[in-house]
């Protein structure tokens, strides 16, 4: 087993997403350091709209309403006993719509 970290991560309809792919896997990547994570490391990250995120906040949570991000994971996975083999973590789903919505509320809120 290494000791270091290798990121893989795929991006699902990435024209659709405002931030840079390579800073999205930079605060990834920042993150599973932090918490010692170490071996191959393989995470999807899908942009989808709000309509797309609201079936499928519907169909896995029972909640019919667009939300701005959605994560699956693919089982536990204990930070220091990642394998050589890559290891699926799971899926963020965001809807940059949403995300975009809330940030303005929240703004306006606390100015």
């Amino acid at each position: 087993m290494t000791d270091k970290l290798s990121l893989k991560i795929k991006f699902v309809n990435p024209e659709k997403q405002p931030l840079s792919s390579r800073k999205i896997r930079k605060i990834i990547f920042d993150y599973l350091n932090s918490k010692k994570y170490c071996g191959r490391i393989e995470i999807v990250i899908s942009v989808v709209d709000e309509k797309t995120i609201q079936n499928i906040n519907r169909c896995f949570r029972g909640q019919n309403k667009v939300t701005d991000v959605l994560s699956f994971g693919a089982g536990k996975v204990s930070p220091r006993k990642v394998s050589n083999q890559p290891i699926l973590l799971g899926e963020i789903i965001l809807c940059w719509q949403q995300i975009q919505k809330q940030y303005r509320d929240f703004s306006k809120s606390i100015n």
